[in-house]
């Protein structure tokens, strides 16, 4: 996992899994910075998820993620860094490339929209943090990637009108694209093509 991948999953999941945990009475676990859990069977998102409501704090980001993909309704949920501050799952090497920049983890927005159905599994991650141009976000993401995967390879392509460096995860044979615009990083990850264009066509 890298570093901003680990950190946007880890930081969702532990927001969604207090949620549960509020919701059941039960003390929230500890999740791992997985991706997106993607269903074996043909299950809806909303089957797969249980009764709760996912965070909304940080709307305006979370706007920019379509509201469907591929036919299929997008689950989104958002958040506000300063939400998962005091986790035990707040990624310390992220903060520290945070203050790097002179930035802290209140500075940080997230936002993130998945459709889960069939076998496969799309999803899309938007970051913004305040300030920073998105190129610098773009390269240490792949630096980040690089470090914990020496056969990642990235190749520039455009996709849905976009420039986008697109990758393969070597583990999950999912591809990732990575875009930028302003102070904002979005990545898709799908093994579909179809999606992936429709997904970066409609963002900003």
């Amino acid at each position: 996992m890298n570093r901003f991948r680990a950190f946007a999953v880890a930081g969702l999941l532990t927001v969604t899994l207090a949620a549960c945990a509020s919701n059941s009475g039960a003390a929230t676990p500890t999740p791992s910075p997985t991706p997106v859990p993607t269903p074996s069977t043909g299950a809806s998102a909303s089957e797969l998820l249980p009764s709760f409501s996912l965070p909304s704090n940080a709307k305006e980001l979370e706007a920019l993620i379509p509201d469907t993909l591929g036919g299929q309704k997008v689950t989104k949920a958002s958040y506000k860094g300063s939400d998962f501050v005091n986790s035990t799952n707040s990624n310390e090497e992220f903060k520290t490339w945070l203050n790097s920049v002179g930035k802290s983890l209140n500075d940080v927005s997230a936002a993130f929209g998945f459709v889960a159905s069939g076998t496969s599994g799309s999803a899309i991650f938007a970051f913004r943090v305040e300030g920073v141009d998105n190129a610098r976000l773009i390269e240490a993401f792949k630096t980040s990637m690089g470090s914990t995967s020496s056969t990642m390879s990235w190749t520039s392509a455009n996709v849905g009108g976009k420039n986008v460096q697109r990758a393969e995860d070597p583990d999950t044979k999912t591809a990732i694209y990575l875009y930028g615009t302003a102070d904002l990083l979005f990545f898709v990850t799908t093994n579909d093509t179809k999606v992936a264009e429709e997904a970066l066509q409609h963002l900003p």
